[in-house]
């Protein structure tokens, strides 16, 4: 499969998810999800990409990625699942037998900063709305459980907006059905390029931070 074009994506923030094909179960140990965060780990080093949230779930895993260019996604997720999938075949003796993925990865580019915590908090959030743990922060594959154990599986960058003081109460908070709908059709907006309309500058950097969809 050609690797996508992504050229569209400098300076954007995006929210990058796949899953097991036929939504099988990926990880079962800690052992497996340690391993994936290890491979995730080296691709970031080799494309130099930023890494502001993440959350790897039993049978799937969401990014929240900020590229400095479109090139960086494309090389970091492609080495990556190519990676994985390999090393998935081989320790449970699959190799030949079809995809791990269910496909290409989805990428839904955050349309505004009022956008970015709601991804975030979506993310973070996931295996408390699955019902795997209590308490958000205590799922250790995600970056709020890395934050809370002062961990460093993955690299994290710098917000392009200020995390709110009582970030872990809003994580464990519910979303709201809008809020919910709104984070999880983006993936079914248009497929396209989006529009170049000005972005909003935020936090300490003086470049666009965000681009509207």
């Amino acid at each position: 499969m050609p690797k996508r074009d992504l050229s569209w994506a400098a300076d954007h923030v995006l929210h990058v998810v796949n899953r097991g094909v036929r939504r099988q179960q990926l990880f079962w140990e800690a052992a497996d999800y340690a391993a994936f965060l290890a491979i995730l780990a080296e691709g970031q080093q080799r494309a130099s990409l930023r890494v502001l949230a993440f959350c790897v779930m039993p049978n799937h895993f969401h990014l929240v990625l900020w590229p400095r260019n479109g090139r960086e996604v494309v090389d970091f997720m492609w080495w990556t699942q190519l990676t994985h999938s390999k090393r998935w075949h081989r320790c449970h003796g699959t190799q030949g037998t079809g995809a791990v993925y269910q496909g290409r990865y989805r990428v839904a580019p955050v349309r505004n900063d009022s956008g970015f915590l709601p991804v975030c908090r979506y993310v973070e959030r996931n295996p408390l709305r699955a019902n795997l743990v209590s308490r958000a922060e205590e799922w250790p594959w995600s970056s709020l459980g890395q934050r809370c154990r002062n961990r460093n599986l993955l690299e994290l960058s710098p917000w392009p907006i200020l995390q709110p003081e009582d970030w872990m109460a809003l994580v464990n908070a519910p979303q709201t059905e809008p809020e919910l709908r709104a984070i999880r059709t983006a993936f079914a907006r248009r497929r396209g390029r989006p529009k170049k309309t000005p972005g909003v500058i935020s936090g300490n950097d003086s470049r666009s931070l965000f681009q509207v969809q």
